[in-house]
């Protein structure tokens, strides 16, 4: 039920075990993918209720959101790339997580052109975090392609296809978002689909064109680590 303490490590073990068999286009395990999204939407759901609060202060309510965009996080493929079903991450977190991961699963049902309208459609209509989820999903698919067309910029035009028109038509569907507070977020996004569309027409400078994009703002934040103290000889 919504409002339960959630477990974290189940749900990644979870996740690992349902994209496990997946690789992304650079070659690296899929789950980096999910493992960051879960760390940049709580980041930003949480950056999200702080713009709102009195004084900065976040509520319970506002708290038990954030932990449950981590979980929508690292599951937001697993219906669509790994076959998990709505009574599967029902079961493993709350009904909430799941009605968000249903909200950010395409259906693969359709074909290319309707699928991506149909996805646009439906993400129109998802709550504030459901559309926070899917920025931070896009801003790490954007860095990761924006991180590879500069390794390989002759092959920007296989690598990318007409995926950049797909993204601006996807930020246009949550762009309430960028009102709120992630204005910054949203506006790197636009940039960096834009300029991969540019390096789909001029392969040949790809990398020019991605030196005028600023640092990334949608990076999973880093752990801290703990300083021990050494003991008084």
């Amino acid at each position: 039920m919504h409002g339960e303490k959630l477990d974290r490590d189940a749900t990644a073990l979870f996740a690992l075990k349902k994209y496990r068999s997946l690789k992304r286009m650079g070659g690296n395990p899929f789950y980096y993918h999910p493992r960051k999204v879960a760390k940049i939407a709580e980041m930003l759901v949480t950056k999200h209720f702080k713009m709102q609060a009195t004084g900065g202060f976040l509520m319970p309510a506002d708290i038990q959101v954030a932990e449950e965009a981590w979980h929508a996080g690292w599951l937001h493929d697993a219906m669509e790339k790994g076959d998990a079903t709505f009574d599967d991450i029902c079961h493993l977190t709350n009904i909430q997580v799941a009605q968000w991961v249903a909200g950010l699963t395409a259906d693969t049902r359709l074909p290319g052109p309707r699928k991506v309208q149909n996805y646009v459609c439906q993400l129109a209509y998802q709550p504030d975090p459901v559309k926070i989820i899917k920025l931070a999903g896009l801003g790490n698919n954007l860095d990761d392609m924006v991180t590879l067309v500069r390794k390989k910029p002759t092959l920007s035009q296989h690598l990318i296809g007409h995926w950049p028109e797909e993204v601006v038509r996807t930020l246009e569907a949550i762009d309430r978002v960028r009102i709120v507070a992630l204005g910054k977020e949203f506006r790197w996004c636009e940039r960096a689909a834009s300029a991969l569309a540019h390096c789909v027409k001029k392969p040949q400078a790809a990398v020019q064109i991605l030196e005028q994009l600023d640092d990334c703002p949608l990076k999973a934040p880093k752990k801290k680590r703990r300083r021990r103290r050494r003991g008084k000889s």
